[in-house]
Formats: structure tokens, C-alpha cells, sequence
């Protein structure tokens, strides 16, 4: 080993060039990550297998934070921090000393080289590789650094970004809006967003790409941006690409989970320091952003969440306008502590919306309770709702507490509420306004602070078997969910969110649906509304032989299977005779007309409806 010599100043270079700020490197010289290399260009380098750490070191004889690199005026000094084990220089424990050209800094198990100056690591030079790529660190960003003064446009762009990403919801949304900021900002030949950038190896990336296209991304390039957790700038010759790259790694949590990628073609003008800069502007503050709502998906996205109830299918998805007044309702009623009633057609989502609101309200660390009354029998919903104590009846062997109970402090949600029989629809009058209510056999009231959130498929104001007096009390705030054929604008982005969901079980998985396909999905009036499109995309993906859902793998949505206009007509009219005979048999009565014909009454309203048939 050569003679350990001080640093020396170097001339200034060209802002970008991380020699410029680097006094000194240490490069790794054992272990997995062997050449390795980080630039010390901070006040304070950590080292220790703590994830605060710039330099991790996985070993359990090496501290949290076994030491620290301080840069002071130009010269670097190690400090040890650790109490269990020492830190060596040339194999000598030391607290604090001064790092020079060729020292070797070692914690237990791992030696480093200190290199004066800004060293690459091997790794990005790759085979063949003329130019290697240069690093950016995020507190280097040229554009956060060198905005020319008075110009905004670039600092509103990026404003607006943000803007628009904070306020999308569900991960389609927000790469959608990303990707189409990239596209307006750099016009690239391609661009990716990567996830699940993992040491195995494994990249998911956004949009989804064929196996026989996945070599066409930047996955070395990407990989190392995400070790490194600096941007990347590849002139056209590194690595084998003749294109010039730009990577920005997406950072949360003090871990690099993917990356931004941006490719311009040979023939046209090579991505600059400035761009890169820019990139790592916009990765920076989305990462975080990106990563929360990722998080809320991973469960789809594991092909072993089966076991926990998926947290994505609590986001409304959509974009449309339609829907967007919807959601905009949702939370209005999630700031007000009125009951709320939503309306809509079965499928719509109404238990989503239900779950929606609650998150978003002040009870969202509050129990949420679901009821099913169409469900729950009329003979024991009193014992189930209040609860009852021991010996109230035959059976009653211990005191139970009642939904009404148990969903105190939270929300309780009454699933197709106009199926309560009238004397139940009577005993939660008081529950409902009070929220006093007396357990079976018992002496004493107890209080609950419950919010109700009532769902259900068919008209309760005005009609007969519904107490205007309870209507009245659930129906502070009424939101009505519109049916899918009145947003189809929504179709094209459930059905790519129902594909990842469902894609994971399927043999080969497919990743796009072909024009026809979708044509077929935006033209369907879903009777059975979302819930029917989920089903319809789920066998799509078992039954399809490639890649691609084509409209052979969706025949139900055929033309050819549907019956002409005439006979459809023809249809529809003997129906509306039989359900006008039943009711007018039955003086009117839906209840009763529903017994009549075998089908539940949630079913009957649905259809009369539909119809335009008027109930007294």
C-alpha cells in the first residue's frame, strides 16, 4: 500500500461533476457490495446498519451508527461511535483521526479505501462502456440550484405537479398524472416509472410491459440508481445503450423502492445535467406520495394477500367528472357528523363509499361496524343490535354486547336498510336519534356515540313500508352513487386496476387489454355495475391465451349474443305486465308482491324501478 497523503484542493470543475464536491471517496473492498463507491460531499457521513446510515453496513457486530465521517474544511476525519466494537484506520483503533489518500477505514467485518477525489464505481462503467454515467445527488439538483431568476414557468410546472399528485387517489391516478407531466416536460422516445426495485434483481414497471419488451428499460441503469440513491445521466455509448438516459431514484422511508427513467433516442439531443437536475425535482417530493398509496395496494399486488381484506378495494377508482363530484360529496359528509344515507343501484360501491367516509372522518381511529339487514333475520335483530344480558331469554348463557355497542366511538353501516321489517325499523327510532338504547333484560340504558351510515337500492322516502319518521333521522346528508353507465369514462381505468388485482392468479398473466376489448367494456351497460365489470375482468384473465384481452376473452358483452331490439322490447313488456299484475293483486303492496313472485324485495324495487313502475 502507497503512503497515506494529506488531500490536496483541487481546481473548481464544471457544476455537476461530483469531483467538484467530493474530497474523498470509500470504496468497498470486501463483501457483497465490494466496489462500491461513495463520494463524501456531506458535512456528516454516517456508517453503522442503522437505517438512518448513508453507508449500511449489515453485520451484527457493527452498531446502529458505529461512526462518522466529518468533513471540515476540505479535510475528512472519522469519528468512532460505537461502545461495543472499535472503528480501525491501517488496522489501528482509534476514537477520532484524520482520513488520508489510501488509509483503510474498517468496522467489524467490512474495509473501506479512501480515494482522494470522486470515484464511479465499477459497476456503472459495464462492459464495452466508453463514457460512464454521472451522478447527481438530490441536494445537487442543478435546476434547484440554478433557476435563472425571473424565470418561473419550470417552478409553477413543478408546483402544479405536486398540486395535482396530492389530490389523485389510487396509484393508477397518480402515475397517470406523473407520466403525462414527464411526457409534456422531456418529450422522451420511452419512459418508465419502476417499482419494487428489489436486490434480487425483480423490477415492475409502469406501464406494464411485455417479457419479450422488458429489456428495452434502463434495469441496469435503474438498478444502480437505486443502490447508489443518486440520479443518473447516461450519454449514448454507456452500458451498451446507444440512447441517452436520465434515471432519478424514488426515495421514502430512507430506502430507494424504484425510479423515474427517461430514454431519448440516438439522432436527437442528449439529455443534460439541467434535466437530470429536474427529474430529481419532481422524484424527490413524489416518492414519498407514491410509495403511501403503493402501500395501500400491496396487498393486491402480493399474489399471497388473500388472507387480509384488500386495502385498495376501499379506494373509489375513477377520474371522471361524475365521480368526481361523488367523491367530493363524500367528504364533505366526512367532515359533518349528520347520518348519511347513499342511494344507488346494487354494485355501485356503496359499502366503498360507506368505508370512505369513515376513514376520512374524525372516527377513522373508531370501530366500523357493517350490518347486513337484508341478512339478518327480524326475530333476533333486536338481540343483535342492542345486545342482551344473561338469562333475557332461553339460550342466553353470558351477557353479549350488541352491534350498536360494539361500533362506539365509530361508525356503524346499515347495508340495505329498507329491508327492516317495520317493528325493528320502531326500535331503532330512539337508538338512532339518542343513541340511548336498553340490552335485552336489562334495567338500565346505555349511551353509545354512533355514526350511522345507511345504504340501500331502492326509494325509502314516501313509501309505505318505511317510517318517514326513521327515513327522516338516517337521511341527514343523502348522497346518491351513480350507476357505471352514467361514467364510462371510468371503465377504461377499472378495468386495468381489476387486471392487476386478478392478473396474479392467472397463468400468463396478462398486462393490456386490445382496442376491441375495451370497446366492448366502454359500450356494456352493467346492469350488475361495478361488481359485474370486476367478475367479467376476472374470468377474462383465466380464459385469455395471451397477454392481451382480446373481445374473443369477453363473448357475455357479445352483439351476437344479444337479442335483437324487437325481442328485447318484447321482453321488457311481459315483464312490466307481470310485475304490474303482482303489485295490483297484492293492493300495491311491495312487500307482499315480492313474496308473491319468490324474489327479495330489495330485487323487486330494483326492477320496478328500472321499469318507471310507480309504488304508493
Amino acid at each position: 500500500m502507497s503512503t497515506p497523503q494529506p488531500f490536496q484542493q483541487e481546481p473548481a470543475r464544471e457544476l455537476g461533476d461530483p469531483a467538484s464536491r467530493a474530497t474523498c471517496t470509500l470504496r468497498q473492498m470486501d463483501g457483497g457490495q465490494a466496489g462500491q463507491c461513495w463520494p463524501i460531499t456531506a458535512h456528516t457521513t454516517l456508517i453503522g446498519r442503522g437505517s438512518g446510515c448513508v453507508i449500511r453496513v449489515e453485520s451484527p457486530w457493527v452498531s446502529r451508527v458505529h461512526c462518522e465521517v466529518i468533513l471540515e474544511q476540505g479535510q475528512p476525519r472519522v469519528i468512532n461511535r460505537s461502545k461495543s466494537s472499535k472503528t480501525l484506520v491501517n488496522g489501528i483503533p482509534c476514537e477520532e483521526t484524520v482520513l488520508r489518500d489510501g488509509d483503510v477505514l474498517e468496522v467489524p467485518g467490512t474495509q473501506f479505501l479512501v480515494v482522494a477525489g470522486a470515484e464511479l464505481p465499477a459497476a456503472l462503467t459495464g462492459a464495452g462502456s466508453q463514457t460512464p454515467p454521472t451522478a447527481q445527488h438530490f441536494h445537487e439538483s442543478i435546476f434547484l440550484n440554478t433557476v435563472p431568476e425571473g424565470d418561473s414557468a419550470q417552478l409553477r410546472a413543478l408546483f402544479d405537479l405536486l398540486r395535482q399528485v396530492a389530490q389523485a387517489e389510487g396509484l393508477d391516478r397518480v402515475a397517470a398524472i406523473l407520466v403525462e407531466h414527464l411526457e409534456q416536460r422531456f418529450a422522451p422516445g420511452r419512459l418508465w416509472i419502476a417499482w419494487r426495485v428489489r436486490p434480487d434483481g425483480e423490477v415492475s414497471l409502469y406501464p406494464p410491459s411485455l417479457p419479450q419488451e422488458e429489456h428495452l428499460a434502463p434495469l441496469g441503469l435503474i438498478r444502480d440508481a437505486c443502490r447508489l440513491r443518486q440520479g443518473l445521466l447516461a450519454a449514448p455509448g454507456t452500458m451498451g445503450r446507444d440512447a441517452s438516459t436520465i434515471v432519478a431514484p424514488l426515495i421514502a422511508q430512507d430506502a430507494a423502492y424504484g425510479a423515474l427513467a427517461l430514454e431519448r433516442p440516438a439522432g436527437f439531443d442528449a439529455y443534460t445535467e439541467a434535466e437530470l437536475g429536474y427529474l430529481l425535482a419532481v422524484a424527490e417530493p413524489v416518492a414519498p406520495w407514491l410509495h403511501a398509496v403503493e402501500r395501500l395496494e400491496q396487498f393486491e399486488r402480493d399474489e399471497n394477500s388473500g388472507l387480509a381484506p384488500r386495502s385498495s378495494e376501499r379506494q373509489m377508482v375513477g377520474s371522471s367528472e361524475t365521480l368526481m363530484r361523488v367523491k367530493q360529496l363524500l367528504r364533505q359528509a366526512a367532515g359533518s357528523k349528520a347520518h348519511l344515507l347513499l342511494l344507488g343501484e346494487t354494485g355501485v360501491g356503496k359499502e366503498l363509499a360507506a368505508r370512505m367516509v369513515h376513514d376520512l372522518s374524525a372516527r377513522a381511529s373508531g370501530p366500523y361496524v357493517v350490518v347486513n339487514c337484508a341478512a339478518l333475520p327480524a326475530e333476533i335483530f333486536e338481540s343483535e343490535m342492542f345486545g342482551h344480558e344473561k338469562g333475557a331469554f332461553t339460550g342466553a348463557f353470558a351477557s353479549r354486547k350488541g352491534l350498536l355497542e360494539q361500533a362506539h366511538g365509530g361508525t356503524l353501516f346499515l347495508d340495505e336498510v329498507g329491508d327492516l321489517s317495520r317493528s325493528n325499523q320502531a326500535r331503532m327510532l330512539r337508538a338512532v336519534e339518542t343513541g340511548n338504547f336498553r340490552r335485552l333484560g336489562a334495567a338500565t340504558e346505555i349511551h353509545v356515540d354512533v355514526r350511522i351510515i345507511s345504504a340501500t337500492n331502492q326509494p325509502l322516502a314516501g313509501q309505505a313500508d318505511f317510517r318517514n319518521d326513521l327515513y327522516h333521522r338516517i337521511a341527514g346528508i343523502v348522497v346518491e352513487l351513480p350507476p357505471l353507465r352514467e361514467r364510462r369514462g371510468d371503465i377504461p381505468e377499472l378495468a386495468y386496476h381489476f387486471l392487476r388485482s386478478c392478473a396474479s392468479n392467472a397463468r400468463l398473466r396478462p398486462v393490456s387489454f386490445s382496442a376491441s376489448a375495451m370497446g366492448r367494456l366502454v359500450q356494456y351497460d352493467w346492469p350488475g355495475n361495478i361488481r359485474e365489470l370486476r367478475n367479467v375482468v376476472e374470468r377474462a384473465t383465466l380464459t385469455c391465451t395471451t397477454q392481451v384481452i382480446d373481445a374473443v376473452d369477453v363473448p357475455e358483452l357479445s352483439p351476437v349474443q344479444k337479442k335483437s331490439v324487437k325481442t328485447m322490447n318484447e321482453i321488457v313488456d311481459v315483464e312490466r305486465q307481470h310485475l304490474e299484475h303482482a303489485l295490483t293483486t297484492n293492493g300495491g303492496n311491495v312487500r307482499k308482491a315480492a313474496l308473491a313472485l319468490g324474489i327479495p324485495k330489495s330485487t323487486l324495487y330494483y326492477k320496478l324501478a328500472k321499469l318507471g313502475i310507480k309504488t304508493r
